[in-house]
């Protein structure tokens, strides 16, 4: 079994790392620290960071490539329903807001 490169991982936790952050930054008002949206941020960020650690000291180990890109995949795919969560509940708040001042308050 072939060697996963680093690239394809990264990137598709990039890929990740960017609706776990914007659903981060939709809640912060009301955000709770350890909520969804910021535990999923931090662990793509430091699967990101371990995975680019072990190819800066060039460690290649064939099933670790292969469940750093299983964990990737499944970050991904996690980061997009918190995501429609957080813009669920910003619209949600938004209304609310919208709603207080047709009313004049």
């Amino acid at each position: 079994m072939p060697m996963v490169p680093t690239s394809p991982i990264v990137l598709i936790l990039l890929f990740a790392f960017v609706p776990s952050a914007s659903g981060f930054f939709l809640r912060v008002p009301n955000n709770r620290l350890l909520g969804a949206p910021t535990l999923l941020m931090v662990a793509v960020a430091a699967v990101m960071l371990f995975t680019l650690y072990l190819a800066i000291i060039s460690m290649q180990i064939v099933w670790l490539s292969w469940a750093l890109l299983g964990i990737a995949i499944l970050l991904f795919a996690v980061s997009i329903p918190v995501w429609r969560r957080s813009r669920a509940s910003k619209r949600a708040r938004d209304r609310q807001i919208a709603e207080r001042r047709a009313r004049g308050h």
